[in-house]
């Protein structure tokens, strides 16, 4: 019996290294691309895998943290309704 074959190893982690394209003398904090133009990075950039399609919930994050709003609302009315017409 043949011993199984060993696993391939991993992919070695790639970094993503910035390279601002200013000059020396240049003390702008504003990061620059090799074009000259100007970016604004985002402070929370998604993958292609965490949008919804969904036009005012574009996150899953956003999903979540909706529907968990949403719990606390009908908890909060439900304990307000009972306070309210219990007597």
């Amino acid at each position: 019996m043949k011993p199984p074959p060993p696993d391939p190893p991993a992919p070695a982690p790639q970094g993503r290294a910035r390279h601002s394209g200013r000059a020396a003398g240049n003390k702008s904090n504003a990061s620059v691309d090799n074009r000259g133009a100007q970016r604004t990075d985002a402070p929370y950039q998604t993958n292609s895998d965490e949008l919804t399609s969904l036009p005012w919930l574009r996150t899953w994050r956003g999903v979540y943290l909706f529907v968990f709003g949403c719990f606390i609302l009908w908890v909060v009315l439900l304990l307000a309704l009972t306070a309210i017409y219990s007597s």
